[in-house]
C-alpha cells in the first residue's frame, strides 16, 4: 500500500463483511497492519540462513547440553551424516573418543562469552574416517545476553596437517 507521504509499505489486511439485522451484507470492514519491518526481518533471516546452508564449511549449532540443533550441507559433505541423522543427537558422535573429555570445558568456555573460541580438533565421519578440522565456536545469545546455544564452524585442515607432517619429515631427514 502507499502512505499519505507517498512511500510504500507492506500490509497485512483482513476483510470482514458487515451484516444488517436480516443477515444481508451491507458493507465490508478492512483491518490493516503495517508488516514492513516484520517482512524485512524475515527476509534478512532467509538471507542469512541461505549463506549458512550454502557454505562449504560445516556449520553446526548445538544446545548447551550438546544436542545438535542445526546441520548444514557443508556438515553433511564433510562428515557424511544427513541433517535428519544428526539433529537431536549429542555432539560427542562427531568427536574422537580420545578427546571427549574436552567437549564440556570447550562448551562452557564458549558459552561464557569468549568470542570466537578457536582450536584444532579431530572429528569422526559417519564412515569412521577421521578428519582434522579447525573449529571456531561462538555463543548464540538470547535477548538477555545469555548463551543459549553454540554455533560451530568446522573447516577441514587435513591437507594442511599432511603438508606440515611432510615438511617435518623432510626437515628431520635433512637434519640427520
Amino acid at each position: 500500500n502507499r502512505r499519505k507521504d507517498g512511500t510504500c509499505y507492506t500490509e497485512d489486511m483482513k476483510i470482514a463483511p458487515v451484516r444488517d439485522s436480516h443477515g444481508e451484507i451491507v458493507s465490508y470492514i478492512a483491518i490493516k497492519r503495517d508488516v514492513t519491518a516484520r517482512r524485512a526481518g524475515e527476509e534478512a533471516q532467509r538471507f542469512l540462513a541461505s549463506i549458512v546452508e550454502c557454505s562449504d564449511d560445516a556449520i553446526v549449532a548445538n544446545a548447551p547440553d550438546g544436542t545438535i540443533l542445526t546441520w548444514n550441507r557443508g556438515a553433511q559433505a564433510l562428515l557424511g551424516y544427513t541433517a535428519e541423522e544428526a539433529i537431536g543427537r549429542h555432539v560427542s558422535m562427531l568427536v574422537a573418543p580420545e578427546v571427549h573429555q574436552y567437549i564440556e570445558p570447550f562448551t562452557r568456555q564458549t558459552l561464557q562469552g569468549r568470542a570466537g573460541s578457536r582450536r584444532d580438533g579431530l572429528l569422526i565421519r559417519k564412515d569412521g574416517g577421521r578428519v582434522d578440522v579447525s573449529i571456531t565456536a561462538n555463543a548464540i545469545l538470547n535477548s538477555a545476553g545469555e548463551g543459549v546455544a553454540i554455533s560451530a564452524v568446522f573447516h577441514d585442515i587435513t591437507e594442511r596437517k599432511q603438508a606440515e607432517e611432510s615438511r617435518a619429515l623432510l626437515a628431520s631427514i635433512v637434519e640427520s
